[in-house]
Formats: C-alpha cells, structure tokens, sequence
C-alpha cells in the first residue's frame, strides 16, 4: 500500500476538516464558509431560566446538547501562510496548526486568525 502524499490524501470523518495552502480550499472565503456551516451544525438550545434566579438576572440560558453528541470539529491548518483569513471558533471546534514549531503556521493580515469573542 503507498504512503499518502499529503493530509488531503488520508480518510478524515466528516467532523475534521483540513486546510493546507496553496489548495483553493484554503484560502479565506473558503474557511469562513467552512466555519459558518459548522456554526449551522452546533445550535445552542434555549432553555427556560427561572427570571427570579439572581444569577441570570432574568435572562434565558443558552446551554448546548452536544456535550456527549458527535457534534465536535477539528480544523487543522498545515504549514503555511494564511492571508486576510479571521474566523470565530466556537465550543466543541477545535483548531490546530500541523507544523513542527509554531511558526510554520501562520495568519497574516490586519485581522487574521482564529478568535474566540469575549
């Protein structure tokens, strides 16, 4: 059986995405549409709050039901340069550079990156 050229040329699931420039499927357009079907995917449930609970102030709760589901992503990036590419990662996304020092993976631009919203 013969070696696999390139991670785009193993069996992922469906759950891990791969991003590896220069392909078409790397660049930032891309990405972002990648992400925002995810976001589709993980909808959080709204669930009833009691509004006098002094905790939440009278707000509803967002909580999640995929703690246990399958609904977790991976999106690896393999080294290389990933210009105007911003992107919010959200719960159960992971994401992860593939290179052997940090540096071999990098986001350029005035706002680039993956990001989490405080």
């Amino acid at each position: 059986m013969a070696e696999p050229n390139t991670l785009s040329d193993l069996t992922w699931p469906d759950n891990v995405l791969i991003f590896q420039p220069p392909d078409p499927n790397a660049d930032a357009d891309t990405i972002k549409a990648n992400i925002d079907d995810i976001k589709k995917r993980i909808q959080p449930t709204e669930d009833y709050v009691d509004p006098d609970d002094p905790l939440v102030n009278g707000n509803i709760g967002y909580r999640s039901n995929n703690h246990f589901s399958t609904k977790h992503y991976a999106l690896l990036f393999a080294p290389g340069v990933y210009p105007e590419c911003d992107f919010e990662v959200g719960y159960y996304v992971q994401a992860a550079g593939l290179g052997a020092a940090a540096t071999d993976v990098s986001f350029t631009g005035n706002k680039s990156g993956p990001f989490v919203p405080a």
